[in-house]
């Protein structure tokens, strides 16, 4: 199943960063207290990496008790992007939960890199 495609520009700065090696893969939110991230936080992260914030307004400094949240998730969801953002990348709600999935069950992010190559 082909998916609508991403904006060009999003998507070549998204797949370079998760590429990179430069952000640890965590599942079940978009970023983690340990500063781990899943492939939709590191979209977060590429569209506006000014944009996180603790949802529980705790010291910055104690990541133990933070709690991601990005100005572009879906209603305080820390695993879901918003429509704003969702349509600002080009990226169909029925894509992103398959990029949910591909991210939970897996260790690194290849299948997500490979799903954004080859469907988005």
């Amino acid at each position: 199943m082909t998916h609508e495609p991403m904006d060009p520009k999003v998507k070549a700065d998204l797949l370079e960063a998760l590429k990179s090696g430069e952000y640890r893969q965590c599942q079940d939110m978009l970023r983690s207290p340990t500063d781990a991230y899943c492939c939709l936080g590191v979209v977060c992260d590429v569209v506006a990496p000014e944009g996180w914030g603790d949802l529980y307004g705790r010291d910055k400094d104690d990541l133990r008790d933070t709690v991601w949240g990005h100005k572009f998730e879906l209603d305080n969801e820390t695993s879901y992007l918003g429509q704003d953002l969702l349509e600002h990348i080009g990226l169909s709600a029925d894509a992103m939960y398959q990029l949910v999935r591909i991210n939970d069950r897996n260790s690194d992010f290849e299948e997500a890199i490979q799903f954004i190559e080859e469907e988005l």
